[in-house]
């Protein structure tokens, strides 16, 4: 038997994990159980493996320490995709070793590893802030829908005397209203809260902002038009390391937004799209913002009115040639192109007279594809260190 570790995988839990080395052999060397709270001897273990081994895991909620940890030990960390090794675990026992043993398996096999990219810290920290500040707006329009909620069912309508009741105007109206107590009371509760989330959406942009001048491919993304500071700080942090990808079609691929082909036996459906994880962060970046379906410009789902540009022009800025936007009043009825869904640019919406044009969803994910298109073919930009 063979005593050389060729692999350590982990089935990861929230206080625990098992561990199940395994050899060349796919024969199981060991079972061991890892508490999590006893991070020091958890290390210590893991340091004995040979330097460069491979160390397998799913890609759970609490994995991103342990990764950094087997990397501070001089090992080599994996993640699996959870839905995929659950799909092909499917009808087999299940257990925590088991788990782990599958995992090892999966990993001597070859092709079978569904691998999952595996962001280093600077990235997971850079979505960790674009996601908390998604999370903030949230919160902030939630309580700014109860204060309007409030007002509705006291039968107040300022709408009238004023577009937004958060302004200084607004504010003074909603001070000068006579409320009784109780309901002033909740008022001066929730206005402050808002303020609170205000000021601290605040501070996480200003880190935005300071970011992205450390970002060379920052400059490159905003000169797209819809393109400026939010939305190019997250899709910094969603495709991560752009060199991961080796042509722009595998960049759009991740994203889910390249047409994939929807054939059986003799009938075509023509072309459709998956958005995945990236592509639906982005469009929430949009919806939290104001700058979705509901935003006062529905032509290009960017908040400003985007011009259109044709290849070769003189003033066309990089990239937008593959973003061009819906005209100012579309026609009012519409059909599909020939390939039903396809969200490439040379199959947009037809209209009775056979013209072309562009949905308001067709804009938005048009322009995702041209940054994500632009910025891979600007990939050797050189970059400078962000700060840690």
């Amino acid at each position: 038997m063979d005593d050389t570790i060729a692999v350590f995988p982990m089935d990861i839990h929230k206080r625990f994990s098992v561990a199940t080395p395994m050899n060349r052999d796919v024969e199981v060397l060991d079972k061991i159980r890892l508490e999590h709270a006893e991070r020091a001897a958890m290390q210590a273990l893991l340091a004995e493996l040979p330097e460069g081994t491979d160390v397998v895991m799913e890609a759970t909620f609490n994995w991103p320490w342990i990764a950094d940890l087997v990397q501070e030990v001089g090992l080599t960390p994996h993640l699996a995709d959870p839905r995929e090794t659950g799909r092909l675990r499917k009808g087999k026992p299940k257990s925590d070793g088991r788990d782990a043993i599958f995992l090892g398996k999966l990993w001597l096999g070859g092709a079978l590893f569904p691998e999952v990219y595996l962001a280093p810290p600077p990235v997971r920290r850079m979505r960790a802030v674009c996601r908390q500040r998604l999370l903030l707006v949230r919160m902030r329009t939630a309580q700014k829908n109860n204060i309007h909620g409030q007002l509705h069912r006291l039968g107040i309508d300022l709408s009238g005397r004023a577009s937004d009741l958060f302004s200084p105007k607004g504010r003074r109206l909603l001070k000068q209203l006579p409320l009784p107590e109780h309901e002033r009371t909740l008022l001066e509760h929730k206005l402050c809260v808002v303020d609170v989330l205000t000021a601290l959406i605040d501070v996480l942009q200003d880190q935005i902002r300071q970011e992205l001048g450390h970002d060379p491919r920052a400059k490159i993304l905003m000169s797209i038009p819809g393109i400026g500071e939010l939305l190019a700080y997250t899709l910094l942090a969603e495709i991560g390391e752009i060199a991961r990808f080796p042509t722009r079609r595998a960049l759009a691929a991740y994203a889910g937004v390249l047409p994939l082909d929807n054939q059986s036996g003799d009938k075509d459906f023509g072309k459709r799209a998956r958005p995945s994880a990236a592509c639906k962060s982005i469009s929430s970046l949009h919806t939290a913002d104001g700058l979705g379906p509901g935003s006062r410009d529905r032509r290009t789902h960017t908040g400003v009115d985007a011009q259109v540009y044709s290849p070769g022009h003189d003033n066309c800025p990089p990239g937008a040639e593959h973003a061009t936007p819906a005209p100012a009043n579309p026609p009012p009825k519409a059909h599909r192109g020939p390939q039903t869904g396809c969200l490439d640019r040379r199959q947009p919406f037809m209209d009775r007279a056979g013209m072309p044009y562009y949905s308001a969803k067709q804009g938005l994910l048009l322009c995702e594809v041209a940054t994500l298109r632009y910025v891979a073919r600007e990939a050797r930009v050189p970059r400078q260190p962000l700060p840690q």
